[in-house]
């Protein structure tokens, strides 16, 4: 997003900023993610977790496991969960506080996501 003058925005500034941030970049992420996660990974990832129960932390679009009926993702971004191209479930929640029991996934992912948490 160089020329758009975006930037990293780290959670531990603030999960409202982070969202801000997410929201803003929106209609851009999945060209941004094309050009960072390849076919190939992309794939892999979708074979690995397929019939388990993953979550998908900053899920945005849906980019990493929006294939997978099993998996339940959540983000910040309400314009990024906007965008989501998926078939498991969606929520809005932020990670540092789960709505979710111990035990409940099999697998979590973080694809990209990891940046931004404390």
């Amino acid at each position: 997003m160089g020329d758009r003058g975006a930037e990293i925005v780290p959670i531990v500034q603030g999960p409202a900023k982070t969202r801000r941030f997410f929201d803003r970049i929106a209609p851009w992420y999945d060209r941004i993610n094309a050009r960072i996660y390849k076919r190939e990974w992309l794939n892999r990832v979708r074979s690995e977790f397929r019939g388990t129960r993953v979550l998908d932390v900053g899920v945005g679009t849906g980019f990493s496991t929006g294939e997978l009926s099993t998996a339940v993702g959540i983000d910040l971004s309400l314009e990024m969960l906007k965008r989501a191209r998926y078939r498991g479930d969606l929520l809005r929640a932020d990670f540092t506080r789960p709505p979710f029991k111990m035990g409940s996934f099999d697998t979590i992912l973080f694809a990209g996501s990891f940046y931004y948490l404390p």
